[in-house]
């Protein structure tokens, strides 16, 4: 049975770091790495959700994995950070009473 990982890698705007970073996980056999982009929407002003960069923009070229003969897969990954109350939409008891059945 195949197991899908990755490594998940928090965006920084600094090109040398996300470079390193990304050779790194392809040193240490990481095939996949995801760069994760973080939004927490507040409910004081309207805020746009972050648009990944394009990867070819982020890094250079993209690094061999350790023991493959393929360059490492990079995703971008959208984390939308929920915390506030109203955030959540109420939804009246009938309703979730319905889909657990």
């Amino acid at each position: 049975m195949a197991v899908f990982m990755d490594l998940n890698v928090l965006f920084s705007a600094d090109r040398k770091r996300m470079q390193s970073l990304v050779e790194t996980a392809a040193h240490l056999g990481f095939s996949t790495v995801a760069i994760n982009y973080v939004f927490e929407p507040t409910a004081k002003k309207k805020q746009e959700v972050p648009s990944p960069m394009p990867i070819n923009e982020l890094i250079g070229q993209l690094p061999v994995v350790q023991g493959r003969s393929r360059p490492i897969r990079v995703l971008n990954r959208l984390t939308v950070v929920m915390s506030e109350a109203s955030h959540f939409v109420s939804l009246p008891l009938e309703c979730i009473g319905q889909n657990s059945r």
